[in-house]
């Protein structure tokens, strides 16, 4: 076992520089043909690390309003009336925050008290 030359380190590392081209190369090319993918479908390709947090909010929200329509055309095709939907003013109701309090400090006798209630599907 002898120590490598600087020659046979250069050889090493320069090996592994076209390795890692190659695979940068390949990664640009898979985004490349996903963002044709996502425009053919009409989607418009976004860096997530290029959009705000507060932008990320308002486009999944976006997005979930929108599947909640999807949602309510699928259920009048099979004809059920869907509860319509209302916006409710940030001063009513919940925040994320005290849903999640409450369900950390509900016991096991909540669980299994909302567990028992018969849902109005059975």
């Amino acid at each position: 076992n002898t120590f490598p030359t600087p020659s046979e380190l250069l050889c090493d590392l320069s090996a592994r520089d076209r390795l890692s081209q190659k695979d940068h190369r390949r990664a640009v090319r898979r985004k490349a043909h996903q963002d044709q993918i996502a425009i053919a479908l009409g989607y418009i390709p976004t860096d997530p690390d290029a959009i705000s947090s507060h932008d990320k909010k308002r486009f999944y929200l976006d997005c979930l309003e929108q599947y909640v329509l999807y949602l309510h055309n699928q259920l009048r095709l099979v004809g059920v009336e869907p509860v319509p939907v209302e916006r409710v003013s940030s001063g009513r109701g919940l925040t994320s925050r005290s849903i999640r309090v409450r369900v950390l400090k509900s016991g096991p006798s909540e669980c299994r008290m909302l567990s028992s209630v018969p849902s109005s599907r059975q």
